[in-house]
């Protein structure tokens, strides 16, 4: 389990089917994620909520909140539940105005708790999970709406990650595999996490 400062949405966006879906009827679904941004569908993209949960990330919440408000997407919310943060977390969120940003306070429980809570309230189609303390490349999110128009009966999008250190530089890249087809996948997941945020 990695644990760290990320860029998402570097290099190809993978698509996994619904759970018993089968690498012969849908084969490989790994694409360069650049080559699609720019397709002229946007009327057609889905809604999407950029979930973050966080508690007490002071340092990074602003940097993480305005890579995903400055995405190129037509049809997005932010949504960010903070569980309980007893740092300056609040009153930076607090000093965000942006029509796309909702904040729910909460009192603090644990993360599966939070992210339940953040499922409630979303607006999206799709959640874009996004961890308060990493990043949100240019692009992502047109990437992931072009290609729920490609494959309206994908469950599960996720991509590469770029790893960096406290100060945002380069340390390393996190490649994943395409679990399209995997009939081995969910049985996996009790093992380790094998699909990255965001997705």
């Amino acid at each position: 389990h990695y644990t760290g400062r990320v860029y998402h949405g570097g290099g190809r966006v993978f698509a996994d089917q619904v759970w018993g879906s089968t690498q012969r009827s849908y084969g490989r679904l790994a694409v360069d994620a650049p080559q699609w941004f720019g397709v002229p569908d946007d009327a057609r993209l889905p809604r999407i909520t950029v979930g973050m949960i966080t508690r007490n990330h002071a340092r990074w919440i602003g940097e993480a909140v305005a890579s995903a408000l400055s995405q190129d997407y037509p049809d997005f919310e932010v949504l960010v539940v903070d569980d309980g943060s007893t740092d300056e977390t609040p009153q930076i969120l607090a000093a965000l105005q942006d029509e796309r940003l909702r904040v729910i306070r909460k009192d603090p429980t644990n993360i599966p708790d939070t992210r339940n809570r953040l499922l409630e309230q979303a607006r999206g189609e799709y959640v874009c999970w996004l961890d308060s303390d990493d990043v949100l490349l240019p692009g992502t999110l047109r990437a992931y709406g072009h290609r729920v128009l490609d494959w309206p009966e994908t469950a599960v999008f996720y991509g590469d990650m770029v790893q960096i250190d406290g100060d945002g530089r380069e340390s390393g890249k996190l490649r994943y595999d395409n679990h399209a087809g995997n009939g081995h996948l969910l049985s996996r997941l009790f093992q380790r996490n094998h699909m990255p945020n965001p997705g």
